[in-house]
């Protein structure tokens, strides 16, 4: 059973607020949630090149809906060509949410991802971005690793 679901609520994601930042790689990454209001959190996040210059922007929501808490993003260039139609955002499902951690699985329009965890320990997010593994019919096809980003509580 997902743990800590039946109690979830907008709120309950309130450790994510706040702007963090780090480093992957020789890249710059940031990420900035609001603090809950209403029934969603906006987020936006930002991975540079080592030059400086944007490998992708991001922007996501949560929302707190009648059936479910959703997480939904989009990607978009330096010159903000979103990378997502226009009506199908990536949308996923929280499915486990235990203190200061949560995890999103994949719903819907999801592009191979599998899930994106998030976990606040101190002054630390962690936040992990799986894939779904290549289709069985494929024994060529090299799953993709995780990215991993460990960013710090700014200011």
């Amino acid at each position: 059973a997902a743990t800590g679901l039946a109690a979830a609520s907008i709120d309950s994601l309130g450790f994510l607020a706040g702007s963090w930042s780090g480093q992957m790689n020789g890249s710059y990454t940031d990420e900035t949630w609001t603090r809950p209001q209403g029934n969603n959190i906006i987020g936006s996040f930002r991975w540079l090149k080592p030059d400086g210059t944007p490998r992708m922007f991001e922007i996501l929501t949560i929302t707190q809906e009648s059936d479910a808490i959703r997480l939904r993003l989009r990607h978009f260039s330096a010159t903000l060509g979103a990378k997502e139609e226009a009506d199908k955002p990536m949308t996923l499902k929280l499915a486990e949410l235990e203190g200061s951690r949560a995890v999103f699985k994949a719903e819907k329009d999801a592009g191979g991802l599998d899930h994106i965890s998030y976990e606040v320990t101190g002054d630390q997010l962690a936040i992990t971005v799986a894939f779904t593994p290549p289709p069985a019919g494929k024994p060529d096809a090299k799953p993709r690793k995780p990215l991993e980003f460990k960013l710090k509580k700014a200011g």
